[in-house]
């Protein structure tokens, strides 16, 4: 009798463990790929240009701050809450550097059979002062789900990127500060632009006469370069080389997220 009892005993203890490992397995993160990269999309939703574009830029942001923006698409969130789900993958992958807790996850899970779109973005602790959650929650309405509303998954998430460089970089994003503003400044700029390239191309004819140190009659002034919008970033970042892996960054809650 005493056997049975404890044979009893052991079954449940194994049943329940069955059940807590499954648990787990149900409601995990996604590993990170080997070798690690910041542009992660699980769902297949951006172009093979698209994610070069970006994991260029977000690497060359790492080399040079250590600060790392991941970007995770996935197709479910496995009955997780979005916010849960990035947080874990910032802890369990370590993004940002140890030392400095600075990381960032922007989790984005498109709209599809498996429910409405849903995009949260997670930031470590040592980013929290310059990124507050209700600047994130600006990024979201403004840059991000007009986007997602259209279909434009790259100009969401690299909207929301260079959002999240400036203000880590201690610097304003004025151009988001409410709907459709930062179209009007994008276009705004292009105008700006033009003008400046034609009172040049004038006073480039004016002085045609001279010379220069470069060539006979020649003038070497230089056109100012397009200014960079919130679009993308094109296909040369300035990056020194691949990504070195994440840091050990950790992550304590803070962040904003949004649906559509």
């Amino acid at each position: 009798m005493f056997v049975g009892t404890k044979l009893k005993v052991v079954k449940a203890v194994l049943l329940a463990t069955i059940l807590f490992i499954s648990s787990i397995g149900a409601h995990a993160v996604p590993v990170p790929p080997v070798p690690q990269r910041l542009v992660n999309d699980f769902a297949g939703i951006l172009s093979s240009k698209e994610i070069h574009s970006l994991e260029q830029r977000l690497v060359a942001y790492d080399d040079t701050t250590s600060t790392q923006i991941a970007v995770v698409i996935v197709p479910d969130l496995e009955g997780m809450d979005a916010a849960q789900y990035a947080t874990e993958i910032g802890e369990e992958w370590g993004v940002g550097s140890g030392e400095s807790n600075n990381g960032v996850v922007v989790l984005v899970k498109p709209k599809n059979d498996n429910g409405s779109g849903e995009v949260f973005i997670a930031v470590g602790y040592g980013l929290e002062g310059a990124i507050p959650d209700a600047r994130v929650k600006r990024i979201i309405n403004n840059v991000m789900i007009p986007r997602f509303v259209e279909n434009d998954y790259y100009g969401a998430i690299a909207g929301a990127c260079e959002a999240l460089i400036k203000l880590a970089d201690g610097e304003e994003f004025e151009q988001y500060g409410n709907s459709g503003s930062g179209e009007v400044r994008f276009y705004l700029t292009i105008v700006i632009t033009i003008l400046i390239l034609i009172l040049l191309a004038k006073l480039s004819r004016k002085g045609g006469g001279g010379t220069s140190g470069n060539g006979p009659g020649g003038n070497t002034r230089h056109r100012p370069r397009m200014p960079y919008t919130h679009y993308g970033w094109g296909g040369n970042s300035g990056s020194r080389g691949g990504f070195g892996g994440f840091g050990g960054g950790s992550f304590g809650g803070g962040g904003a997220g949004g649906k559509w």
